[in-house]
């Protein structure tokens, strides 16, 4: 009898474990889904509220958010139209305007969050995954939270 509870109690266990492994990597992939080193794609078209890090060689560096109007707003050269544009795009509008008042501007453009980009619903995925194997549903909130998926364990 006791031999049949510890092995019931060690099932349960690695059953708790495999679901907060699960919940963990889905929670990681979200975080990398979303994380780039480089920024934005190449192809990328920039949108309203992404946030962007603006710098012109021997001026300070810029971070700039979007706005909802799909502008920007620099010193000396005002408002410019950035949603749509591609990084490069922008850089080589920003390089044309700046040249009016710095000789030969060296202009870099980073995308440093896309904001308009969907998420990764990670409770979605993990229903998903649940039902595709025939693993009952586990009780996942709509907007889970990592500390939700840490109590499924």
């Amino acid at each position: 009898m006791a031999a049949a509870g510890q092995r019931e109690g060690r099932l349960r266990r690695r059953v708790r474990l495999s679901r907060l492994g699960l919940a963990l990597s889905f929670v990681l992939l979200a975080i990398s889904a979303n994380a780039d080193d480089q920024g934005a794609p190449p192809e990328y078209r920039i949108a309203s509220e992404d946030v962007l890090q603006i710098s012109v060689w021997q001026y300070a560096a810029l971070t700039r958010s979007v706005r909802p109007d799909g502008k920007i707003s620099l010193p000396l050269i005002n408002d410019v139209q950035a949603a749509g544009l591609t990084a490069r795009e922008l850089q080589n509008a920003l390089t044309e305007k700046l040249s009016g008042f710095v000789p030969n501007p060296e202009v870099s453009v980073v995308v440093l969050d896309i904001r308009s980009a969907p998420r990764l619903d990670v409770g979605s995925e993990i229903r998903r995954l649940y039902r595709g194997v025939g693993v009952p549903l586990l009780p996942v909130p709509p907007r889970p939270r990592l500390m939700d998926f840490l109590d499924l364990g």
